[in-house]
């Protein structure tokens, strides 16, 4: 979904993970909110914070995961 040359600063993406649901064989999706904070001059990386967490570099591999609308609630 998204490339790292379509990024610019104070982007908002979704990042959504399958998750277990406890101590059973169910899982479910998680959706957690990235802010971008910086954009490497030559498109080699991104800064962002996920979750609200502290900001730390992401590369092209986990930035292509992300996406730029939330999902649908079923």
């Amino acid at each position: 979904m998204v490339a790292i040359t379509a990024l610019k600063k104070d982007d908002v993406l979704y990042d959504v993970v399958s998750q277990k649901a406890g101590n059973t064989t169910l899982r479910h999706q998680a959706v957690y909110r990235v802010l971008v904070t910086e954009v490497a001059e030559d498109h080699s990386y991104v800064m962002a914070r996920w979750n609200g967490n502290a900001e730390r570099k992401y590369r092209e591999g986990q930035v292509k995961k992300w996406r730029r609308t939330p999902p649908k609630k079923d």
